[in-house]
């Protein structure tokens, strides 16, 4: 299987693959821009990339701290509590924003690919 991230190059797109990039979209923002040769993919791809990555690694050192602490947090005042868990589920909120933006301005292109590829009605059979 080879896999390349490098821009459409050829003939114009059909809807059922402007369809496909908007599934591809969804699956990987940027992917479906990059099939559909919008240079923005890149950035998007590398947007969607970041955000799971500090999303990741967020989750991963606050993970251990919660499961310390959740037995505690009880007892604590509330505001010291709040404060304390804001302070690790930040990084992670962050991630997550960051890859919401992503996946946002993928379908972006994806719907401005589409109506630039509307359907073609199929004529009436006589």
């Amino acid at each position: 299987m080879k896999l390349a991230f490098r821009l459409r190059s050829g003939a114009p797109l059909t809807h059922a693959e402007a369809v496909g990039c908007m599934t591809a979209n969804l699956a990987l923002p940027g992917a479906g821009s990059l099939a559909a040769g919008r240079a923005v993919g890149y950035a998007q791809i590398a947007a969607s990339l970041v955000g799971f990555a500090v999303t990741a690694v967020g989750f991963v050192t606050t993970l251990p701290w919660f499961i310390t602490t959740a037995p505690r947090m009880q007892e604590m005042d509330p505001e010291a509590a709040f404060i304390a868990f804001w302070r690790h589920i930040r990084w992670p909120l962050l991630g997550i924003a960051i890859f919401v933006f992503s996946l946002l301005w993928g379908l972006a292109t994806s719907f401005k690919v589409l109506s630039e590829h509307p359907k073609q009605p199929v004529p009436p059979r006589i």
